[in-house]
């Protein structure tokens, strides 16, 4: 289907579980968007910032890595 693939759907669970379940919890219990908006954000952030073992890997392991300068 359009040429989308998950590469790690367990990691892509866990993202959604936890970005799903506070911002619910939140608007059943609150009945209110004031309290929604920022729960959504800050979970957002937080879910974005779970890395899988996989990502891990792939990641630089060394500032070395990544110096470089900007301006060539």
């Amino acid at each position: 289907m359009f040429g989308l693939k998950v590469k790690s759907p367990k990691s892509l669970a866990i993202k959604l579980l936890v970005v799903f379940v506070p911002v619910y919890a939140v608007a059943f219990f609150s009945q209110s968007m004031i309290y929604v908006l920022p729960t959504i954000a800050v979970f957002i952030l937080f879910g974005a910032n779970i890395q899988s073992n996989d990502e891990m890997a792939e990641a630089p392991t060394s500032k070395e890595d990544n110096d470089g300068d900007a301006s060539e």
